[in-house]
């Protein structure tokens, strides 16, 4: 075999290499099980269609989405966007991102889902069923309200964790970030110099009682009923 033959079959059995792999099945990230006014990218979405990493859910005004992914359940509130991100736990778990309006979520353990809302990361804090409502206020503060068991909020080095059937709003103070100065004298090449770390003062929690509960109609009884447990009614 020539050499020009010898590169056409490999050309060959690379294509079909790659015809192949290209042909895996991409993971569904979860269903949507009820939508009222409601789109996936720039398109209405219904229920049962199927979701995929990346995806971008929103709201209308008047518009509400539930969706079931891996164990969890997640409903969107009126005027409210989130992006479905691909979980590394071999899709047990979900993860998606919070840019705005409410939204509430039923998991049944610590790991089952995780939630980023202004760059901070909330999950169930324990290892038990978990019913949350996280409400985007602007870029660095939301409310939060732990219905069913606790949650722990994460942000840069610092974290708090909101016992159950607290609501609070939660501030976001990036500006004590470790970070580097320059300093220099005359004649001197300047230096950089880091400022003093501020750990543990980047979460501010504001008590709002019972505003947040009231407002735990984004969490349908439906949602609630399927994790519940003998031992803890509602």
């Amino acid at each position: 075999m020539n050499f020009g033959r010898r590169l056409s079959v490999v050309s060959l059995n690379l294509l079909l290499t790659a015809s192949s792999s290209g042909g895996a099945n991409v993971e569904v990230f979860g269903i949507v099980t009820q939508a009222r006014n409601a789109t996936l990218g720039n398109s209405s979405v219904s229920a049962g269609v199927s979701l995929y990493d990346g995806d971008m859910l929103t709201t209308d005004v008047d518009g509400a989405l539930t969706l079931r992914a891996a164990s969890s359940m997640v409903r969107l509130g009126r005027q409210s966007r989130v992006t479905l991100r691909s979980a590394v736990c071999g899709g047990k778990c979900t993860q998606l991102d919070l840019s705005a309006g409410t939204v509430a979520f039923a998991a049944p353990q610590a790991a089952a889902i995780e939630i980023r809302a202004d760059q901070a990361n909330i999950r169930p804090a324990r290892e038990a069923a978990t019913l949350g409502q996280i409400t985007i206020i602007n870029g660095t503060s939301f409310e939060i309200y732990a219905r069913r068991g606790a949650l722990k909020i994460l942000y840069r080095d610092d974290s708090e964790v909101i016992a159950e059937g607290g609501s609070y709003r939660v501030a976001l103070d990036s500006s004590k970030d470790e970070d580097t100065s320059t300093k220099s004298t005359r004649g001197e090449r300047g230096k950089a110099v880091k400022a003093a770390s501020h750990k543990g003062k980047h979460i501010a929690l504001t008590a709002i009682g019972g505003s947040a509960a009231a407002a735990a109609g984004a969490v349908p009884l439906a949602m609630s009923k399927d994790y519940e447990s003998p031992d803890h009614p509602q």
